[in-house]
C-alpha cells in the first residue's frame, strides 16, 4: 500500500481545495485492504487535526451496503470541528461538500467504557452502556466526489474517514426502550417534500447490533469505546443528495425532529 500520511494527505488536500479525486488514488498509493485503510485513516485523523469525539459506522443497512459494493460495515471518526451537538437545526455551506448526501440516523452517547471482556459485545450488553439516545444527521464527503465516491471501494472509503463529513447530534433522552427501536419510524424530507422513511431495523436489524459491532471491531483492533464517546449508527431512511439552500428534515416521532441546511 501507499505511505498511509503521504495518502492522508492528499485525501485531506483534495476536500479542502474542493477539487475531487476522480481517478482516484495512483495505483501504488491505494489501500489494498481493509486494514490498509484503516492505518490510512489513523494518519488522516492525525492530520486532520480536529479532536475525536465518536465514530460514524457507514454500511448498515442493506441499501448502504449495496450502494458501495460491500458486505460489512465499517467506521470513521467524527470531530468536534464538524459537529454540531445538541441541537434540533444546524447549517453549514454548500461550498464545503464535495458529496453533501444527507442520512438520517441514531445516535448514542456511552455512558461506560466497552473494554474487551471474555465473551463478544452484543445488543444488551451494550445496551447498558449507553447514556443517550439522540436522532442525528451525518453529511456524507468524500475526496472522490459525488460522482465516484460510491465506487471507490471500502479501503479506499475508510481510508477517507470512511466518507464522513458532518455531523448534527440532536437532543438526546435517557427514556427509550431498547425492544421499540428497531421498530420506530423515522421520515425523511427535503424542502418537506417526503423523500421516504424507514425503522430502527435498517441498521443491522437494530442500532444497538451496530454499537456491538463496533465495540467488537474496536477491540480486534486493540481500541475500545470509551464513556462520552458519541456514535453515529447508518442510515435507517431512503438517502438524498442535498443541494445548496436546501433543508433536510428528519421526523424521528417522539424523539423529535432534526434539520440540516446547505446554505449558498
Amino acid at each position: 500500500m501507499g505511505n498511509p500520511v503521504e495518502v492522508a494527505g492528499r485525501l485531506l488536500a483534495a476536500r479542502r481545495a474542493q477539487t475531487p479525486l476522480t481517478a482516484g488514488l495512483h495505483e501504488s498509493l491505494r489501500p489494498r485492504s481493509l486494514a490498509d485503510g484503516y492505518a490510512m485513516q489513523r494518519a488522516y485523523v492525525e492530520a486532520h487535526g480536529g479532536r475525536p469525539i465518536g465514530y460514524k459506522v457507514a454500511a448498515t443497512s442493506d441499501r448502504a451496503q449495496a450502494a458501495l459494493g460491500t458486505e460489512t460495515p465499517f467506521y470513521g471518526r467524527l470531530f468536534d470541528s464538524t459537529s454540531r451537538l445538541d441541537g434540533a437545526a444546524a447549517s453549514w455551506p454548500a461550498e464545503h461538500f464535495l458529496v453533501g448526501l444527507v442520512e438520517p440516523e441514531f445516535a448514542v452517547r456511552l455512558a461506560a467504557d466497552l473494554p474487551e471482556r471474555a465473551s463478544p459485545y452484543d445488543r444488551e450488553t451494550v445496551a447498558a452502556a449507553v447514556g443517550s439516545l439522540h436522532p442525528a444527521f451525518e453529511i456524507i464527503d468524500s475526496a472522490y466526489g459525488r460522482e465516484d465516491w460510491m465506487s471507490a471501494g471500502a479501503a479506499n472509503l475508510i481510508a477517507d474517514n470512511a466518507a464522513h463529513g458532518a455531523f448534527l447530534l440532536g437532543p438526546g433522552t435517557r427514556d427509550f426502550s431498547v425492544e421499540d427501536i428497531a421498530e420506530h419510524q423515522v421520515s425523511l424530507m427535503v424542502d418537506d417534500a417526503l423523500i421516504g422513511s424507514g425503522t430502527g431495523a435498517n441498521a443491522l436489524g437494530h442500532p444497538f447490533n451496530v454499537l456491538a459491532w463496533l465495540a467488537n471491531e474496536l477491540i480486534a483492533q486493540g481500541q475500545f469505546l470509551r464513556a462520552g464517546d458519541l456514535v453515529t449508527t447508518g442510515v435507517v431512511t431512503p438517502f438524498v443528495y442535498l443541494e445548496s439552500g436546501q433543508t433536510a428534515r428528519a421526523d424521528f416521532g417522539v424523539f423529535g425532529q432534526i434539520s440540516v441546511t446547505l446554505s449558498a
